[in-house]
């Protein structure tokens, strides 16, 4: 380093004495003394021809110089005149004498950052188009190197070596660091060490450089490797002198935001201040433009007294993300799990992004096959809404965003990458789904919507679509290509979502799961529950579809007055008598619903547990359910007195119970079975048959029909009723043929004591809808003229086309013996032949009434499978088809709702049969 003549820095001494408080060092320079002498003439002689050659040489040297003087001003006029610069070239001299080579000083500039071109570089100074000095500059205030976290004594030793190739000696560090703590600014040093270097290009220096004071990191930031969505803010505490400076976040070394320091509105902190919160600084990170994956974060603040603070932060994962399209159903998965995989496990969660119009998130998810989590965020990664998926239950999320889910405003004209393009920053939110267990073996497959809610097509049951809004008795539904278009609600099912309860579990002792009555459902309302008289509690969980977007309220009422109040997982205190569990939901849009469960823990104060425990423990649950629902309806226990696998055994024999098996699934019919009437019946399989022959499938207020007493009940049943039923049917008011059905089939029924409402119930069942069959119309060959509504007497004949239908025909012409031509006095009774609609409905309807219901087979489940033995168990089966006692009840219980008369006091004689299994069958 070249001396510094005047004992000290140019006017520095008093910076650097206010900022050190010492006096600055002092530097003498002394010439050596002169020596006296005396004169020597032959010397001076001597001495006076050596100056006359030297003069010679000076005249001759001066004017060679002046000569290339000449040129070379020549020439560097010509040079400046192109390039309006001074050459910078590798191999020149420059002004100050010092020789330095641009490509060599390049190539230990190369050894402090990264990316460099020397080649090109070195052709660009070389130009003029670019400063040495500049990318010294460049370079030691560059982030590769600030991040070394170099102390100023580095900085020098650094720098000095880059433009000499040599190493600092003590005295040259101890005028440097000098030169620094009286500057304040290392970018003096660089000035200065260009300018003894002869490096003529000069930097432009601040009077008042700004100078980082203290920095303290204030994010609360995750946990290493967490998952990061959305915008991550950083934030720190700045305090400075000045406010020329830099705020940069880096993501594996490459820049992702770079704030001024002024332009965030901030002011450098007063030397003497001790509020915090007036510095703070924040930068985001926004993962929209990264990949899946780690990502390594770093926080630097770059002053301009080419200072820097690198702070080294944690790794992070960014998940991968997937757009979902408004109203689109996505079908999507969860993959299973890689053992032993270091890469980022994807088997656990799966993230998507959604637009969401007027700042409103709406999503359903449905059709899981196994339990999951759902979470919303805004963009900015805060948690705004979450829920629980149960398998097989639908689950909603829903959030009204404000402002405050808004993009900072810095960042709100930045697009996003092509692959999210049409995601408006301002309104987009993400959306987690996860197990909620560790187990991962297999994937898990689930329906994803952006939509209000999810309906059913009703003539495609397995066909989901979205709905985008509900208005009255219309659906806002999108088509494949996105366009909405108004739908009449009529076609579809809607999945409950708005203000209502997702589930409501129940666990007794040894954690058995309790079942009340009916099973659960978000649109029904009313529950029941038996407890014995040593119940004393249940665990119980239970949560809304809406999840946090809605409101639960849970409260236990006792029959004294007093109340419990629950959460969703708590445990209820039973008391004796009557318990009401209420649960309230006042979901996202405002509505409230109100559930009830009710558990009777015996004794009960109006006495009801009396008529339950007339039933066996597994009919009490559902037999309460339904008299809190109808509680003018009376239940009569029925003990058959028979074994259940005896019953079992007699109705799987043969043909006693078939299925059309053109119309039942395939698992419904026994295998191997031959057809045994029609084109396509055959017999039912075993499950089919347990199923529809367990009383307790029916204990429900519409199956319940099939218990009901068939004995005619004129206050009940009304022609205005029978005309109902009978409604989209080829018997119903203004039919093709002119027969007044519903008074004819009313007048039967008075006439055999006997419910008109079963009559043409059966009719429907045995004829068809339609009157499919031939005998509804007298139409069947070399049978014309003659009718058999309910088909009595039609025993199956595979060997003959037709064949049970002929067998018909015969008994409503011939009577019980075809072979006789005489019909007796109980044939007679019947109105045989029935040669008129009106003989075959009347006469069909005694026949019923003295077959079956007179002798005690007076409900549609005791004529399917008869528990009479006289004169023995099981002959008389009015039908074979299992279905037969099913369907009817349905028929009969739709036409008393359309007439409202379900409040009336029906009579139900409800079967019991010894040893009956404890669980009721599932459908099969």
């Amino acid at each position: 380093m070249p001396e510094i003549p005047e004992n000290k820095l140019p006017d520095q001494e008093n910076s650097y004495q206010e900022n050190t408080g010492v006096q600055p060092p002092q530097y003498e320079f002394r010439l050596p003394e002169k020596q006296p002498s005396s004169p020597d003439p032959v010397e001076s002689r001597l001495r006076m021809k050596r100056y006359a050659r030297i003069r010679l040489k000076l005249i001759m040297t001066i004017i060679v110089v002046v000569i290339i003087g000449i040129g070379m001003a020549a020439a560097s006029y010509i040079y400046a005149d192109s390039t309006n610069r001074y050459s910078r070239a590798g191999s020149r001299w420059y002004d100050s004498g010092k020789s330095i080579q641009i490509t060599q000083v390049l190539n230990r500039l190369e050894s402090y950052t990264d990316n460099m071109d020397v080649n090109s570089l070195t052709a660009q100074i070389e130009s003029g188009s670019y400063g040495l000095s500049d990318y010294l500059l460049r370079v030691f205030t560059s982030p590769a190197y600030l991040s070394s976290q170099a102390d100023d004594t580095k900085f020098i030793s650094d720098s000095y070596f880059a433009i000499s190739g040599e190493q600092i000696g003590t005295e040259g560090m101890k005028e440097a660091e000098l030169l620094l703590q009286s500057s304040g600014s290392r970018l003096v040093w660089l000035d200065h060490l260009c300018e003894q270097e002869g490096i003529p290009d000069r930097l432009s220096l601040e009077a008042e450089p700004t100078g980082l004071r203290s920095m303290t990191m204030v994010s609360d930031l995750p946990e290493y490797n967490d998952r990061i969505i959305g915008l991550l803010p950083i934030s720190a505490e700045i305090k400075m002198a000045g406010t020329n400076a830099r705020v940069k976040l880096f993501s594996d070394g490459h820049l992702q935001q770079n704030h001024s320091y002024e332009l965030l509105g901030l002011q450098s902190a007063d030397s003497n201040s001790t509020e915090v919160g007036n510095n703070i600084v924040t930068v985001y990170w926004d993962t929209r433009y990264e990949n899946s994956g780690g990502h390594k974060l770093d926080y630097l603040v770059q002053t301009s007294d080419g200072r820097g603070t690198w702070i080294s932060l944690d790794s992070f994962i960014v998940p991968e993300i997937n757009s979902l399209d408004i109203g689109m159903i996505s079908a999507l998965e969860i993959p299973a799990g890689l053992p032993d995989s270091e890469e980022y496990d994807q088997s656990r969660e799966a993230w998507y992004l959604i637009n969401s119009p007027d700042n409103l998130a709406m999503l359903m998810l449905y059709q899981a096959d196994a339990d999951l989590n759902l979470e919303l965020y805004n963009v900015m990664g805060e948690k705004k809404a979450v829920n629980t998926s149960r398998e097989g239950i639908h689950a909603a999320l829903r959030y009204q965003g404000d402002d405050l889910d808004l993009l900072p405003l810095s960042l709100r004209a930045q697009s996003l990458p092509d692959s999210q393009a049409g995601i408006s920053d301002a309104t987009s939110y993400y959306v987690r789904v996860f197990r909620t267990t560790e187990k991962n073996e297999l994937p898990v497959h689930y329906s994803l919507v952006q939509a209000e809610t999810v309906a059913v097509t009703v003539q495609a049951p397995y066909r989901y679509a979205a709905v985008m809004a509900i208005e009255d008795d219309q659906l806002l539904i999108p088509d494949d290509t996105g366009t909405s278009r108004w739908q009449p609600a009529d076609n579809y099912q809607l999945l409950a979502a708005d203000s209502s309860l997702g589930m409501l579990h129940l666990k007794g002792r040894a954690n058995i799961e309790i079942d009340y009555a009916p099973e659960f459902s978000s649109d029904h309302k009313l529950y029941g529950l038996y407890a014995g008289a040593d119940t004393t509690s249940y665990e119980m969980d239970t949560w809304t579809i809406e999840g946090s977007a809605s409101n639960l309220e849970i409260d236990l009422l006792y029959e004294d007055g007093t109340s419990q109040k629950l959460t969703g997982q708590d445990t209820l205190e039973i008391k004796p008598s009557i318990n009401t569990l209420r649960i309230s939901v006042t979901g996202f849009k405002g509505d409230t619903n109100v559930y009830e469960l009710k558990i009777l823990r015996t004794p009960d104060s109006e006495g009801y547990h009396q008529i339950l425990e007339t039933f066996p423990l597994s009919y009490r649950t559902p037999l309460w359910a339904v008299h809190l629902q109808q509680p003018t309806w009376q239940f009569d226990v029925n003990n058959t007195n028979i074994d259940w696998v005896e019953f079992m055994t007699a109705q799987d024999r043969d043909d006693k119970n078939l299925v059309d098996a053109n119309y039942s699934p395939y698992h419904w019919v026994e295998e191997n079975s031959p057809v045994y009437d029609g084109a396509s019946w055959k017999a039912a399989a075993i499950g089919v048959i347990e199923y529809f022959a367990d009383p307790r499938h029916a204990l429900n207020t519409v199956d319940i029909f099939q218990f009901e007493s068939l004995r005619y009940e004129p206050e009940v049943h009304t022609l205005a009723g029978i005309e109902a039923m009978l409604e989209n049917t080829f018997m119903a008011s203004g039919n093709e043929f002119g027969i007044d059905y519903a008074a004819l089939i009313h007048e039967a029924g008075q006439a055999a004591d006997i419910s008109p409402f079963f009559i043409a119930a059966k009719i429907i069942q045995e004829m068809g809808p339609q009157g499919q069959s031939l005998l509804a119309h007298g139409e069947l060959p070399d049978y014309e003229g003659i009718y058999n509504f309910y088909n009595i007497g039609s025993t199956p004949n595979p060997e003959v086309e037709n064949g049970a239908l002929i067998n018909g025909a015969r008994f409503a012409s011939l009577g019980k013996d075809p072979s006789t031509e005489e019909l007796d006095d109980e044939e007679k009774r019947w109105l045989i032949p029935w040669n008129t609609p009106e003989r075959a409905i009347t006469g069909g309807a005694i026949w019923i009434a003295d077959r079956y219901v007179a002798i005690g087979q007076d409900t549609l489940y005791g004529q399917k499978f008869d528990l009479i033995a006289d004169p023995d168990l099981f002959l008389r089966q009015y039908a074979q088809n299992i279905q037969m006692a099913w369907a009817e009840g349905r028929r009969t219980y739709r036409a008393y709702d359309n007439l409202e008369l379900l409040s009336e006091p029906f009579v139900f004689k409800i079967p019991v049969f010894m040893n009956m299994p404890p669980e009721v069958p599932e459908w099969p």
